[in-house]
C-alpha cells in the first residue's frame, strides 16, 4: 500500500514539474523583448513587453527559442507603454494585431512604419505619440480602435493605401470608406475652417478631439450623431450651429472648448448625454429650437422639455445669482461645474436629487437657499473641487433645520433657518390644504390626480397617499403632536398636529 501511495506522489510531482516547465516554455525573452507563445502547433507568438528597448527598433517577423522558430503575430496590451527611449518603430508584415495601448505614451517616437498584413489597431494603440506628423495605414487594416491616435499633438495627416476596403483619407483626414463616418481629424492640421462632407452621418468618438487650429466647423447636412468627446478640446471654436438632422449629442461632445460661447441645438435632437458641454468656460448660451420635443432653453440654460431636469447651466454665465425654476426636481451631472461667477443659488421646494459633481468647482459659492422641506438626495462630489461647505451659508425652512443637520454633506454647511414663503400654510394654485392646525385629519382639494407625502422635522416620511381629483383626506391621528411638512406635487405646506 505504501509503495502505491509513493508511486502516486511521484506521478503527481512529475505532472506538476511538466506543467511548470510548460508554463516557463510559454514565455521567453530575446533581444530585450519578451514573447508569449500563442499557438505551439502553429508556432506563433505575441510580444508582451518591449519596455526595455531603445533607439530605432525593427520588430522581427520571426524569433527563435530552444531551437524552435516562431512567427511574431501580435503586439500585446501595453507592450511598449511609456517607453520613452525608442525613436522609431518598424512593424513587420507578420503582425496582424496591435493591442490596446501597445505604444501609449511612447512620446519620443517620430515614425511608425506599418506594413501590409496588419489588420487590427487597438484602442489607444498610438495615443500620446506627441512627435508623429503622419500615419500611413496599409491596405490590410480592417479595424481601428477608438482613441488610437488620441493626443497626437503634431499629427497633420493620414495616408491610407487606396486598396484599403474599410478606410480612406481625404485631405489627410481619416474616414471610413464611404465617408459616412468621420474617424479622426489630425490634431495639428493647419486649417481654420473645416467643411465636413455631406456624406458624414456620424462624428466618431474623439473624432476632432484636440484640434487646436480649427476655428469654425461647417457640419454635414446629414449628420445624425456626435459621439463621445468628438469635439472635446477644440480650443478655438467660438460658436456651434448644429445641423437640422442631428439626433444625438454624446457625453463630453463639446467639453473643454475654451472659447465656445454659443451653441445652437436644432429641433431634431432627441438625446443629449451627460456633461456634453462641461468645462467650456466661456459658454453663455445654449439655444434650443422651440420646436424641439425633448429639450428647451431658458436664458441660455438647458432643461428637458418639461423643465423638471436642469441639464446644463453654461459655466461662462456672469450672473452671480441664479434661482432654479420651481418645476425642477433634479439637477443633472456637472450641471453647474466650475461656474466661477456664481455666488448665490436658490433651489426650489420641488428639488429631490442633485447628481454627480453638479456644483463641483463652484468655488465662489457664498449662499445656498434650499426650499425643499426634505434635504435633496446628493450623488458623489456634488460640492467638491474648492467648495468649502463650512464657509457657505445654507438657508433652509425653519421646520427642516433638524433634517438638514442630520443629512450627509448638507450638515457640513452653515445652516440657518429662514421664513421661506413656500412653507406657509396657504392655498396654492392647484391644491387647497386645510386645516393646517389639526388634531387628526387634513383635507387636500386637488384639481388632478397626484400624490401627497408627509414628513416629520427629521426628514423622515411618515405617510404617503394617492390623491384623486376633488377632496381627499389624510389621517394623522396616529402621529405625535408637532410640526410636519406636507408635499403635494411640487408644493409644500406646513402642518401643525395638536
Amino acid at each position: 500500500m505504501g509503495k502505491i501511495l509513493f508511486a502516486k506522489r511521484i506521478s503527481i510531482l512529475t505532472v506538476c514539474l511538466c506543467v511548470a516547465a510548460l508554463a516557463v516554455a510559454q514565455e521567453f525573452t530575446v533581444g530585450n523583448i519578451k514573447y508569449r507563445v500563442l499557438d505551439a502547433t502553429a508556432k506563433t507568438v505575441r510580444i508582451t513587453d518591449g519596455k526595455s528597448t531603445t533607439g530605432d527598433i525593427t520588430i522581427p517577423s520571426t524569433v527563435t527559442e530552444g531551437g524552435v522558430t516562431y512567427t511574431v503575430k501580435e503586439i500585446g496590451f501595453k507592450a511598449f507603454e511609456n517607453n520613452r527611449n525608442i525613436t522609431s518603430v518598424e512593424i513587420p508584415s507578420s503582425i496582424d494585431s496591435i493591442g490596446e495601448y501597445a505604444f501609449y505614451e511612447c512620446e519620443e517616437v517620430t515614425e511608425y512604419t506599418l506594413n501590409n498584413g496588419l489588420k487590427i489597431i487597438g484602442l489607444g494603440a498610438f495615443a500620446s505619440a506627441k512627435k508623429i506628423i503622419s500615419f500611413k495605414i496599409p491596405a490590410s487594416v480592417v479595424n481601428i480602435g477608438v482613441h488610437a491616435f488620441l493626443f497626437c499633438e503634431e499629427l497633420t495627416r493620414f495616408v491610407v493605401d487606396p486598396a484599403n476596403t474599410v478606410y480612406v483619407a481625404e485631405e489627410g483626414i481619416l474616414y471610413n470608406k464611404d465617408k459616412s463616418e468621420l474617424i479622426k481629424f489630425p490634431a495639428a492640421k493647419n486649417l481654420s475652417t473645416y467643411t465636413m462632407p455631406n456624406s458624414v452621418k456620424i462624428a466618431k468618438m474623439g473624432a476632432m478631439e484636440g484640434c487646436g487650429k480649427i476655428e469654425n466647423i461647417v457640419f454635414s447636412e446629414n449628420l445624425d450623431a456626435i459621439e463621445e468627446a468628438a469635439f472635446m478640446n477644440c480650443l478655438r471654436i467660438e460658436k456651434v450651429d448644429l445641423p437640422a438632422k442631428l439626433t444625438t449629442i454624446g457625453q463630453q461632445a463639446f467639453a473643454s472648448c475654451l472659447k465656445l460661447h454659443t451653441i445652437n441645438i436644432p429641433a431634431s435632437v432627441k438625446k443629449i448625454e451627460s456633461s456634453s458641454f462641461y468645462m467650456s468656460g466661456k459658454l453663455q448660451n445654449i439655444n434650443v429650437d422651440p420646436a424641439n420635443t425633448e429639450y428647451l432653453s431658458e436664458d441660455g440654460i438647458l432643461f428637458n422639455k418639461s423643465k423638471t431636469s436642469l441639464i446644463t447651466y453654461p459655466s461662462g454665465k456672469q450672473e452671480d445669482t441664479y434661482k432654479v425654476p420651481s418645476t425642477v426636481t433634479s439637477i443633472e451631472n456637472r450641471a453647474f461645474i466650475s461656474t466661477l461667477a456664481l455666488h448665490n443659488v436658490d433651489l426650489p421646494a420641488s428639488l429631490t436629487k442633485i447628481n454627480t459633481a453638479a456644483f463641483f468647482g463652484c468655488s465662489k459659492l457664498q449662499e445656498i437657499i434650499c426650499r425643499a422641506a426634505v434635504p435633496p438626495a446628493l450623488a458623489n462630489s456634488v460640492f467638491g473641487g474648492g467648495v468649502v461647505a463650512s464657509k457657505v451659508v445654507l438657508k433652509v425652512p425653519t421646520s427642516a433645520i433638524a433634517a438638514y443637520k442630520a443629512a450627509e454633506v448638507w450638515k457640513n454647511f452653515k445652516i440657518e433657518g429662514a421664513d421661506l414663503s413656500f412653507c406657509s400654510p396657504v392655498e396654492q394654485d392647484k391644491y387647497e390644504v386645510y386645516p393646517t392646525y389639526t388634531e387628526g385629519t387634513v383635507f387636500v382639494v386637488a384639481d388632478r390626480e397626484g400624490k401627497a407625502t408627509v414628513y416629520n422635522t427629521l426628514g423622515q416620511m411618515v405617510k404617503t397617499t394617492s390623491l384623486q381629483h376633488g377632496e381627499n383626506s389624510i389621517d394623522l391621528s396616529s402621529q405625535p403632536t408637532g410640526n410636519y411638512v406636507l408635499v403635494v406635487g411640487n408644493k409644500t405646506f406646513k402642518i401643525i398636529k395638536r
